[in-house]
C-alpha cells in the first residue's frame, strides 16, 4: 500500500504565522481512484499553545460549500503543541471516491496556525497541487472559488470563507487499498484420476448423505 498526502510532511513554510485568535481551517480536496483516508495533518507552529480539538472529512455536496459529514474525529494527536507536523490517525474505514470533492478540516483548540506565503501558498491559487491520485484544486476549480477554507470563531464547522491566497497547512492523508490475497486456486471439483474412467465418461451425479459430500459416477 502507497500513502499520500498533498504537502508530504517533511514539507512545510519557512515562517509560519501563528494567530492567538480561534480558527477552524479546512482544505478541498479530490481523488482520481479509490482510496482509504488514514489520517488528518496539522503543522503545528513552534509558538503554539494547544492543538485543534476536532478533525472531520465532509463530502461537498453541490456548487459551493454545502456539505455533508463523512467522519468527525475527536483527535489524539501524535505531537505536542508547538512541534510541527502532528497526525490524527483514522482507521481506514472512511473511503473517498473519484468523482466527489471533499474537505479535510480542523477546529478549536485555541491558537489558530496559518501561513501568509512561501512557496505552496500561491499554488492553490494558481494550479493546485497533486501528489499522485491525490489533489487540491486550484482556487478557479474549487467549489467555491478558493481553496482553502477558513472561519472565525467555533460556529462554523467545517468553515465556508474563502481564504483569498492564504494557505493554512490543514492536510489530509490517504493510503492505496490493499491488494486481495494471492495464492494458489482453491479447486472445487478436482480433476478425477481413477484408472476405471476415461476423458469420454459420461457422468451423473449420485448425492447422499455422508461426510466430505458428493460423489460422481459414470452414467
Amino acid at each position: 500500500m502507497t500513502v499520500y498526502s498533498i504537502f508530504g510532511q517533511a514539507n512545510g513554510p519557512a515562517t509560519l504565522q501563528a494567530n492567538t485568535s480561534q480558527f477552524n481551517l479546512a482544505m478541498e480536496f479530490e481523488v482520481s481512484t479509490e482510496l482509504e483516508v488514514t489520517g488528518v495533518w496539522w503543522l503545528s507552529a513552534a509558538t503554539a499553545a494547544t492543538l485543534p480539538t476536532d478533525t472531520g472529512i465532509w463530502t461537498i455536496t453541490g456548487v459551493g460549500t454545502g456539505t455533508q459529514l463523512l467522519h468527525h474525529s475527536a483527535p489524539s494527536w501524535s505531537g505536542a503543541a508547538g512541534s510541527g507536523w502532528v497526525k490524527d490517525t483514522y482507521d481506514g474505514t472512511v473511503h473517498v471516491l473519484p468523482g466527489t470533492k471533499y474537505l479535510v478540516a480542523v477546529a478549536g483548540g485555541g491558537t489558530g496556525n496559518w501561513f501568509t506565503e512561501d512557496n505552496l501558498a500561491g499554488a492553490f491559487w494558481n494550479s493546485g497541487i497533486t501528489n499522485g491520485p491525490l489533489s487540491a484544486p486550484s482556487s478557479a476549480a474549487a467549489s467555491s472559488g478558493q481553496d482553502p477554507f477558513f472561519a472565525s470563531g467555533l460556529w462554523t464547522f467545517p468553515p465556508n470563507a474563502p481564504a483569498n491566497g492564504f494557505n493554512f497547512y490543514v492536510d489530509v492523508e490517504v493510503t492505496t487499498l490493499p491488494m486481495p490475497p494471492t495464492g494458489p486456486a482453491t479447486v472445487l471439483f478436482p480433476q478425477m484420476t481413477d484408472s476405471r474412467f476415461t476423458p469420454n465418461t459420461s457422468w451423473r451425479q449420485l448425492g447422499y448423505a455422508m461426510s466430505g459430500g458428493m460423489r460422481w459416477y459414470p452414467a
